[in-house]
């Protein structure tokens, strides 16, 4: 093997496995010797934007398109590039050329359906939805499209489950292994209908196929974690946390919340600053009791995924033997030690109101 066709290979492989700043190394080399090569710089375009390095991305795609103007590619990657640079509008010129190259391709049919939903045009989004669906029937972003779809507040149109499912359904009758179908049946039954048993009938069998797979795993710790009681009161008290957190305002809020203590400490005065303490130590307390509620949530989550998919001899360490446990006596264990946190916690807090006095 010549040794660009080795660092041809390393490329590919750093590339599926999404070594993004290695395979970027790798293409450097192979540029330094093929420095017109427009596949080359399609890639290293590729690479860039996923590093969030847009400007290069964009440096590198357009000189593919120079030395190669017909790049279906290439144009498709630089629009995704300048939708990733909020520049909406040269992302849909670019993406139409992309569409006029190459009618069929899906990464291009994808954007189009974004900039649908971005402008607020559920028509073409629903265009761009169903054209995919003719040429990919069991692309694993169907789900995520379909959902983002009829979720759109501007969406009067709810999807048809029963009709998805039965299309995934004929896929099985083709090929009952067929484990991307499994995965949307799962996934349909988990967020649609609330069918908890048959959505994990369906995951097993997707992770059957494909234990690795993050976005099955994914799958079946929510089912795990709905089916669970114990999970289900666990998850109660971070409801409020997660709702912040999937909405992205947790900067927002630590901001306003350390603005807010500024301000009641400036206007409280001298005598009351005592009540201010009490604010600081009260918002630590609710995060200590939050946070290993939380631990205690993804530990048993995780471990008994690993559980159900034989896999619990990847738990290493002196801890091992207790992963080994019956799910209710590890549950009793680790909930005995949160305990005994919250009771030194609670302990260390008497002393320093008691010190402050």
């Amino acid at each position: 093997m010549s040794v660009e066709e080795s660092l041809h290979t390393q490329m590919q492989n750093l590339i599926e496995s999404s070594q993004w700043e290695r395979a970027r190394d790798v293409i450097y080399e192979m540029l330094s010797n093929q420095p017109d090569s427009s596949w080359l710089h399609c890639k290293m375009g590729s690479v860039m934007y996923e590093l969030d390095e847009f400007s290069h991305a964009e440096s590198h795609l357009k000189k593919a398109i120079t030395q190669d103007p017909s790049y279906a590619e290439a144009y498709s990657q630089l629009a995704w590039v300048y939708f990733g640079m909020k520049r909406a509008g040269t992302a849909d010129d670019t993406n139409k050329v992309a569409l006029s190259l190459d009618p069929e391709d899906f990464s291009s049919w994808l954007l189009s359906f974004q900039l649908g939903l971005f402008y607020d045009d559920l028509s073409r989004a629903k265009k761009c939805l169903e054209q995919i669906e003719y040429f990919l029937p069991e692309s694993e972003h169907l789900t995520n499209m379909r959902t983002a779809y009829y979720s759109h507040p501007k969406n009067k149109e709810k999807l048809d489950v029963a009709a998805q499912i039965k299309a995934h359904e004929k896929s099985l009758a083709q090929n009952p292994e067929f484990d991307i179908a499994h995965y949307h049946i799962a996934e349909l039954y988990l967020d649609h209908t609330k069918d908890y048993t048959k959505a994990e009938f369906h995951i097993k069998k997707a992770l059957l196929q494909d234990p690795s797979d993050q976005d099955y795993q994914r799958i079946y710790t929510r089912i795990i974690r709905k089916r669970n009681p114990l999970l289900r009161i666990l998850n109660a008290p971070l409801s409020i946390f997660e709702s912040v957190k999937r909405k992205d305002k947790m900067e927002e809020f630590c901001i306003v919340a350390m603005i807010a203590i500024a301000i009641i400490g400036f206007t409280l005065g001298e005598n009351n600053r005592h009540i201010l303490k009490y604010l600081v130590l009260g918002g630590f307390g609710i995060f200590a009791f939050i946070y290993p509620i939380t631990k205690l949530y993804q530990y048993l989550t995780l471990s008994e995924l690993f559980h159900e998919m034989n896999k619990i001899h990847l738990f290493k360490g002196p801890m091992k033997k207790i992963h080994q446990l019956p799910y209710s006596t590890r549950f009793i264990i680790f909930a005995t030690l949160t305990l005994v946190f919250w009771l030194l916690l609670f302990l260390s807090f008497q002393q320093i109101l008691l010190h402050s006095k």
